[in-house]
């Protein structure tokens, strides 16, 4: 079980993984220098996809040498994403990252299925941010796909999640349902889908974690924000 990142890291290198990620318009200062930096590492072989004298500029700028880095040069930010899924569906990347562009640009490709194909029927897309929290890896999801989910999409986004939650050796995660209020108020259908989660968990029928809620962010993360509310 990977208890931050740096633990991540020495597993990935003890093990001499090293990832192929595909950078779609890579001419984003910030996301470009994360990936020399994880390249610097000897986690991941980059290939840059975007404005090629932008990208040559910012690799000379980190002192970097430009020549080191397969660069596709694509002007249009539409374009980009389709390229960096495709070659991760032809299996000459692993990973697709985004730069400079709109996530909707993005999400478009990564949803096409002649593009990518990623997405199976009948499954749902959703995003997750994986954080150190008090020396233990905490998983947030969904913040930036899923809007407004229904109960069946949101079992969907826990199973996803806990399956997530499995690669990073955390075989039982204990899923925190959060709402505006830790009460059930039949005027807000997020607390209502809360308890039903909840109590699905309970019966089996969302499996391998602990689910409870509803739950405000505070008495979540916060053992003594709980009891101060009468949460056990």
């Amino acid at each position: 079980m990977f208890h931050n990142f740096q633990e991540m890291e020495d597993y990935i290198k003890s093990q001499n993984i090293k990832k192929r990620l595909v950078l779609a318009n890579a001419h984003d200062e910030d996301v470009l220098e994360a990936v020399v930096t994880a390249r610097k590492r000897g986690v991941i072989e980059p290939i840059l996809i975007g404005k090629e004298d932008k990208i040559r500029e910012l690799l000379a700028e980190m002192g970097e040498v430009a020549e080191d880095y397969p660069i596709i040069p694509c002007q249009d930010e539409r374009e980009a994403a389709r390229m960096a899924c495709r070659m991760v569906k032809d299996k000459e990347a692993d990973i697709p990252m985004k730069g400079l562009m709109q996530t909707a640009s993005f999400m478009r490709a990564i949803l096409d299925k002649e593009a990518y194909g990623f997405v199976p029927d009948g499954s749902q897309l959703s995003q997750a941010t994986v954080m150190e929290y008090q020396g233990r890896l905490m998983i947030a999801t969904d913040c930036a796909v899923n809007v407004a989910p229904d109960y069946s999409e949101k079992v969907k986004i826990i199973n996803n999640a806990v399956k997530l939650a499995g690669k990073l050796g955390i075989q039982c995660p204990k899923v925190a349902v959060i709402t505006p209020v830790e009460v059930v108020n039949p005027k807000m259908q997020s607390t209502v889908d809360a308890a039903m989660l909840s109590m699905a968990a309970q019966r089996g029928q969302i499996k391998n974690c602990i689910v409870g809620g509803p739950l405000a962010l505070d008495n979540a993360l916060s053992a003594d924000a709980a009891r101060h509310k009468g949460i056990t």
